[in-house]
């Protein structure tokens, strides 16, 4: 976080987006909204309100979708797949869809996984495995036409990702993995391998600029939670609009937050 601040008081001195500094290679990014998130004691969405809730997000104009599987105590890919088979009825043929295994399952669940929604036309599955094994991560992409993402929760490093040859797209995470310039590092490093960046974690809105600004930027993810929550924190936060993000023309991030903001939550506690 002190690597964040450091670049958006750089952007703020200098008159420039943080975006600009890194490189400036676009104005917009694309974008998916992860929603119907549930893992262990939090309540678990029925297949029909997971659908119900797909095609609301599709009808407020985003067409990319993710959904967390592997959430069961013990891994169940058939009811991950019933799921996944709602949202994609849902939703449509031209919506893309992505799955979030957030390290829960062992290769063979996933790669049942795998193999039952090849079918429904997914367009990446992220972290399926402990620990982000990249031997494991490699099987099973011998097992599986769908896309494997990684690098999020770095328990192996990008390096050792990419050299196992284990995923098909590298996600750095200014918030997880040592700001901007950690980032920064990891996308030239998937650069020279010719590995796709993607993204991740709620923290969309300070992801943004990483990906706005460098070359081989790619998607980012806006969780719905974490989405409202900025939006509660922040006077202005860019939103998703007909599948992209407008990046902040103001200095730094242009995350400011509101008004008052830190005397209401002192307050609260």
């Amino acid at each position: 976080m002190i690597d964040i601040a450091l670049w958006d008081i750089k952007g703020k001195m200098l008159g420039q987006p943080v975006h600009h500094l890194l490189g400036g290679a676009r104005d917009k990014v694309p974008v998916y909204v992860t929603h119907g998130a549930a893992y262990d004691n939090a309540p678990v969405y029925s297949p029909e309100e997971l659908a119900a809730e797909a095609a609301h997000l599709v009808k407020l104009g985003n067409n990319h979708l993710k959904n967390t599987v592997g959430r069961q105590p013990i891994p169940d890919p058939k009811d991950d797949y019933i799921r996944m088979k709602a949202m994609r009825e849902a939703v449509g043929p031209n919506v893309k869809l992505a799955m979030d295994g957030n390290l829960r399952m062992n290769l063979a669940q996933a790669a049942e996984l795998c193999k039952r929604c090849e079918e429904l036309d997914i367009s990446f599955v992220e972290e399926p495995l402990y620990y982000n094994d990249p031997r494991l991560l490699r099987e099973l992409r011998s097992k599986t036409t769908i896309p494997v993402a990684a690098a999020e929760n770095e328990k192996f490093s990008a390096r050792d990702l990419i050299l196992a040859d284990a995923v098909d797209y590298i996600q750095p995470n200014v918030n997880n993995d040592g700001g901007y310039s950690a980032a920064i590092r990891t996308a030239a490093l998937a650069k020279m391998f010719h590995i796709p960046l993607s993204h991740g974690n709620g923290n969309g809105p300070h992801n943004i600029a990483l990906h706005a600004g460098i070359s081989n930027g790619g998607l980012v993810e806006y969780h719905f939670h974490k989405w409202m929550a900025y939006n509660a924190i922040f006077k202005s936060v860019p939103q998703p609009e007909d599948g992209y993000l407008r990046v902040s023309q103001e200095p730094g991030l242009g995350l400011e937050p509101k008004d008052g903001l830190i005397k209401e939550f002192a307050v609260q506690m």
